[in-house]
C-alpha cells in the first residue's frame, strides 16, 4: 500500500494541491498502524474511495499501475512455467499402481 501511495504522489508530481498531499500522508500515516483483517479492509476501500474520487487522483494511480501490470504478468508466466515443469516431472516419476 506504501508503494502504491508513493507511486501514485510521484505520477501527480509537483502539482499535487496541499489539501491532497496531505490526505495521502495521512492515508501513510495509518498505514504504521497495526491493523486486523477488517480494518485493514476497511482502509483499502477509503484509499480506493479516495483515489476515484478525483480525476488526476484516477489518472495517477492508472499510470502507476499501467507500469506495474506488465512485470507482475512476466513474473507470473514465469511461476506457471516453473509449475508445469514440476507437474510433468512428477507425472513422469510417478509410483505405478496410481490412477488417475
Amino acid at each position: 500500500m506504501e508503494e502504491l501511495l508513493d507511486g501514485v504522489q510521484q505520477e501527480l508530481g509537483s502539482t499535487v494541491p496541499i489539501k491532497t498531499k496531505v490526505a495521502l500522508d495521512t492515508f501513510r500515516k495509518r498505514l504504521d498502524e497495526t491493523l486486523v483483517a477488517r480494518r485493514r479492509k476497511r482502509f483499502e476501500q477509503e484509499l480506493e474511495a479516495f483515489l476515484q474520487s478525483k480525476r488526476a487522483l484516477r489518472a495517477a494511480a492508472k499510470r502507476y499501475l499501467r507500469k506495474k501490470i506488465p512485470p507482475a504478468i512476466e513474473a507470473a508466466v514465469a511461476v506457471m512455467k516453473q509449475a508445469l515443469a514440476v507437474l510433468a516431472k512428477y507425472k513422469t516419476k510417478r509410483p505405478r499402481g496410481l490412477s488417475d
